[in-house]
């Protein structure tokens, strides 16, 4: 019976992961492929440099996300943990939440400079 929450849980989380991963992507491309292309005359060395730190930030917590819901196998491939589950409260979930945020911001910034200052809004 535990085996089976086991499964759920690693399916889940795979499922979670992978939406978050192609959403990572198709926000981030179509940062880049505006503000590089179509936007690059009012493109300022600040703002990319903005840029470049949050998406650093946004992949360490994505990179963090992976590794606690990766399951564990035994040496006979037997699931032994499913990982930790992604839809749990907590530290979790302000993970995702500084990731959402930070797709919010870089899309919104594509609009107006004012954009980064929703950063504000995250607790410390």
């Amino acid at each position: 019976m535990a085996n089976q929450s086991a499964k759920r849980i690693a399916q889940e989380n795979a499922s979670r992961l992978a939406l978050l991963k192609k959403l990572l992507m198709g926000v981030n491309g179509l940062y880049l492929f505006v503000r590089l292309f179509l936007q690059y005359s009012s493109l300022r060395w600040t703002e990319f440099l903005l840029y470049l730190v949050t998406l650093a930030l946004e992949l360490v917590l994505f990179s963090s996300l992976q590794s606690s819901a990766r399951p564990r196998y035994d040496a006979s491939g037997v699931l032994v943990d499913g990982g930790t589950d992604l839809s749990q409260p907590g530290l979790v979930s302000y993970m995702f939440d500084y990731i959402y945020v930070t797709w919010f911001v870089h899309v919104l910034s594509l609009v107006t400079r004012w954009a980064w200052m929703v950063y504000l809004v995250i607790p410390v």
